[in-house]
């Protein structure tokens, strides 16, 4: 087979499927930390379907039996049993093997140390050894290395820099005699980093599990979630495993194992068997003679055994073909379809982009977009009917204050001195900073919102438009545009001066030479109020012996009213007018800031008419792409096809 002339006509294993993939990923420039993982996912699966044996995974909880059952199955302690939380802190592999051995492998898979049951050496090095012949020096051997297992399976700091501890055992055993490895995990919940190791341990190389269900504390909402989402794939082959049964009287042991199965089944998951035993009883044997439960408990034990053994040695074919066949659609759809279908869709947005001629006139896009942002601006002007209804509150206000001073004079004197124009200005102060101040301050910065929100909107369109231009082309130089453009402008102050300009222009003349401070007090004063309300007081002063006080204020309450109403409507126009020159200055200056865009207008162009070029090419890696999705799903489909002798 030629290197690039592959085609899934002729792809028929693994390896040359590895190969042709490894092009395909290359020439769409694959990060090369995804290459590396998808390599050694590619390595495993071919050692895997070249691996005859099947791996058993014992999981469950922490301190739930699962180091226990494993050496009542093999007959001696192998791995540490205690009560504290995560005595297997590392995955653990027991195999057979034609001597005794201990191979210790770091987290980048390579072999650390090896224990032989003649000496301990580095970096993988051993030194000879015969074989064990008989089981009591197998037992000895073990009790010689019994340390070195534990440093590394039990202890937590030498566990998080190694991948995996592998046992490999002389010894006469039902499961090894199947060809089964058997994979003790860490307890789910012991840690997070502990429930992860044993997930992805489970997830990635166990063909089946063994759930160790605890009698004492069966079912936990932990453990069903780790079975839900850890072994859904092979859930069905799996087996359950009640544990701990001696601690449980005898005649509720049957209620138990009923409660176990009642829940495994209400969360609907579906083992193929749940056996109950009590693996303690396999090693302490003496312990349970005097109650005559040993025999009992052995011959559950035994009889489980076996069961289990014909089972998976009936099955062992069609399960290891069926992991097979998940490593391979979980290359093909989780680690590689995503980047193929991403880089589809990169490269048919650009095609789409390009054919559609969307970007083919530079000059109109500024155009239109400038419009469209300063419509937004104009829309934001404040309605007749809001304004006036602002001018409507400041004369009430207003006009309620000056009637609290009318009314409350207690003399004609009083009176005169409530309509004074030191008072008038007074009551304008007050309801200036309560009513108007705030509300025009409001529309002021509604407007500059928009304004804010328009040039926002139009840089980024922009950016999403023509920052990309030459990216996908390499014969073509890439657009690079000034920050000083593309920031938005400090729109903090646009408004307010010309607001104040506008109406502090008209003081004089509204006010008759008697300028009152701030940016709205001359508009509030317009037309001569203060003069008005005066004058209509003093000449009611100037009848007093024919009027009385109470005839005076209702004089005074009527004049000062008419002239409020009339006040009230050149208060909106005043207001109105001022806004609308607010608009338009933010309207310039909108305008100016979208106009320096054009600076790149030429080079745009340019740009566009080079990726025209590309469009052919785009077209052609397109294709190829769709070619190699279907064949990606079509592997992921019949896995089976691929998994001949690789």
């Amino acid at each position: 087979m030629q290197k690039g002339k592959t085609t899934d006509m002729e792809i028929g294993n693994l390896p040359e499927l590895r190969q042709y993939i490894r092009q395909r990923l290359a020439y769409y420039e694959f990060p090369a930390s995804d290459l590396e993982h998808y390599d050694q996912s590619m390595e495993y699966l071919i050692n895997r379907h070249n691996d005859p044996n099947l791996y058993l995974g014992i999981v469950g909880e922490f301190s739930t039996g699962k180091s226990t059952f494993i050496n009542a199955l093999l007959g001696m302690e192998i791995l540490k049993e205690d009560i504290l939380p995560g005595t297997t802190c590392a995955p653990t592999y027991l195999c057979h093997g034609k001597s005794f051995k201990v191979d210790i492998y770091s987290i980048d898979g390579r072999l650390e140390f090896t224990y032989n049951g003649c000496k301990k050496n580095s970096s993988g090095k051993t030194g000879k050894c015969s074989p064990v012949p008989q089981m009591a020096d197998l037992v000895k051997e073990i009790e010689k290395a019994r340390s070195f297992i534990h440093k590394y399976t039990a202890e937590e700091n030498n566990a998080k820099s190694i991948s995996k501890v592998v046992i490999s055992l002389p010894c006469e055993n039902q499961l090894f005699k199947a060809g089964i490895v058997i994979v003790d995990t860490p307890g789910i919940n012991a840690s997070e980093r502990h429930q992860r190791v044993a997930s992805d341990t489970v997830k990635q190389a166990c063909d089946l599990a063994i759930v160790v269900i605890p009698a004492t504390r069966s079912c936990s909402t932990t453990l069903m979630n780790f079975i839900d989402d850890s072994l859904e794939q092979s859930q069905e082959y799996c087996i359950g495993l009640i544990t701990l049964m001696d601690q449980i009287k005898a005649k509720e042991r049957k209620q138990v194992i009923s409660f176990v199965k009642s829940r495994l089944n209400s969360e609907d998951v579906k083992f193929q068997d749940v056996f109950a035993v009590s693996p303690y009883s396999i090693l302490h044997a003496d312990e349970f003679r005097k109650n005559n439960e040993a025999e009992e408990f052995q011959d559950e034990f035994h009889q489980m055994v076996e069961q289990i053994s014909k089972k998976i040695k009936k099955q062992k074919k069609y399960i290891i073909q069926q992991k097979l066949q998940n490593l391979i659609r979980s290359i093909m759809l989780e680690q590689l379809s995503p980047f193929f279908t991403r880089t589809q869709d990169e490269l048919q947005n650009r095609y789409t982009e390009l054919c559609n001629n969307r970007l083919g006139n530079f000059s109109d896009f500024i155009t239109t977009s400038r419009k469209t942002a300063c419509d937004a601006v104009l829309h934001t002007k404040p309605s007749i009917e809001e304004i006036s209804q602002i001018a409507r509150e400041v004369r009430l206000a207003l006009e309620e204050e000056l009637n609290n001073g009318i009314s409350s004079a207690a003399s004609k004197a009083e009176l005169k001195n409530a309509t004074a124009s030191e008072t008038i200005q007074l009551k304008l102060e007050i309801v200036k900073s309560v009513k108007l101040d705030l509300k025009i301050e409001a529309l002021r910065r509604r407007i500059l919102a928009a304004a804010r929100n328009a040039h926002k909107q139009f840089a980024e369109e922009f950016n999403r438009e023509f920052r990309n231009l030459g990216k996908h082309n390499e014969s073509a130089t890439s657009l690079v545009i000034s920050n000083s453009t593309t920031a938005l402008f400090d729109w903090t102050n646009i408004g307010s001066d010309s607001v104040g300009h506008e109406i502090d222009r008209q003081k004089t003349t509204m006010l008759g030479g008697a300028l009152v401070g701030g940016i709205f007090f001359g508009a509030l004063c317009a037309s001569g109020l203060i003069g008005v309300i005066g004058a209509a007081v003093v000449g009611g002063l100037a009848a007093l012996f024919g009027k009385s006080l109470p005839e005076l204020k209702k004089e005074a309450r009527v004049q000062m009213h008419s002239r409020l109403v009339i006040w009230e409507n050149e208060l909106t126009m005043k207001i109105s007018g001022a806004i609308d020159k607010m608009i338009g200055d933010i309207y310039i200056r909108l305008q100016g800031a979208m106009e320096q865009y054009r600076m790149y207008q030429s080079q745009i162009e340019e740009l566009i008419r080079t990726e025209r070029n590309q469009q052919a090419s785009l077209k052609r890696q397109i294709t190829k792409i769709e070619k190699d999705l279907q064949l990606l799903h079509a592997f992921a489909s019949a896995p089976s096809k691929l998994l001949k002798t690789a």
